[in-house]
Parts: structure tokens; sequence; C-alpha cells
């Protein structure tokens, strides 16, 4: 017995579907293959129908744990360390993403990194080198 969930709703767990419709049409049709009452039928002893029952509840919890995966989302932001491009890749639960109050907004994070991708760090006049002994006037009054 497997507890891939793809493997218990009938995918090869090695090449998993990318489209969650398809996913949900074989929770279906798995759940209506392997519902408790179809399976042991109404004279059923209750030892039968218990163990149907644990059959049908890991389909349950596998389509259950593919939602949930469904529901996260994948963010791709790109932060500038030192002058040079880095990606970063972060998963979000969107349920406890926005209930926690001090989560990084990483929608800003992305919306900052593409302003910096077209508009480049201007250099302010605190990064240029000054020479402070240079005169600043003609010198003529200079002691």
């Amino acid at each position: 017995m497997t507890n891939n969930p793809y493997a218990l709703l009938g995918f090869d767990w090695l090449n998993p579907p990318s489209d969650f419709t398809l996913v949900h049409k074989a929770y279906k049709t798995m759940a209506k293959l392997y519902h408790p009452d179809r399976i042991v039928g109404p004279d059923g002893t209750t030892e039968e129908r218990q163990l149907a029952n644990v059959d049908f509840a890991r389909i349950n919890s596998a389509y259950e744990k593919l939602k949930s995966k469904q529901s996260e989302e994948v963010l791709d932001y790109i932060v500038y360390v030192d002058g040079t491009k880095v990606n970063r890749y972060v998963t979000i639960h969107s349920e406890s993403y926005y209930k926690d109050p001090t989560r990084p907004n990483y929608k800003r994070i992305i919306e900052m990194s593409r302003y910096r991708e077209r508009h480049p760090k201007k250099k302010m006049w605190y990064d240029e080198r000054h020479d402070y002994d240079k005169p600043r006037h003609n010198g003529e009054w200079a002691p």
C-alpha cells in the first residue's frame, strides 16, 4: 500500500498531472468505486463496512492533500544582492498567508524588484567619491 496521493487516485506518481481538473475527475471516479455503501451493500457486516471506510478515508485524505497543495502559491521574486540579480522562490499556503499579521508582503517585494529592473539605482551624492580638499572657488581670496 502506498501513501502517495497521486498513486492513490490512479496517477503515475513520477509524472503527476499539471491540471487540477484531472485530479478532481479521478477523485470522483475513485470515490464512486470505493464508496462504502456501494462496496458492502445493505447486508454487509460491520467489519466489512469498517474496511471499506478505511479505503474511502484514504482516498478522501489524498484528495484533500492535493486540494490544499493546489491552493498554495509559489512566488518567484527577484532580489538584488550587492548589485547582482538573485531569484528567490517562496511557497505560500494562501489561507495561512492572509491570516498571519506578521507576514512579509511578497507581492510588494515582487513589485519593487520589477521597479528596480526598469529603473536601476542612480548614484546618489554619498555614493560618489568626493575630494574635499579641492577648492570650491577660484582661489583669489583663499588664505
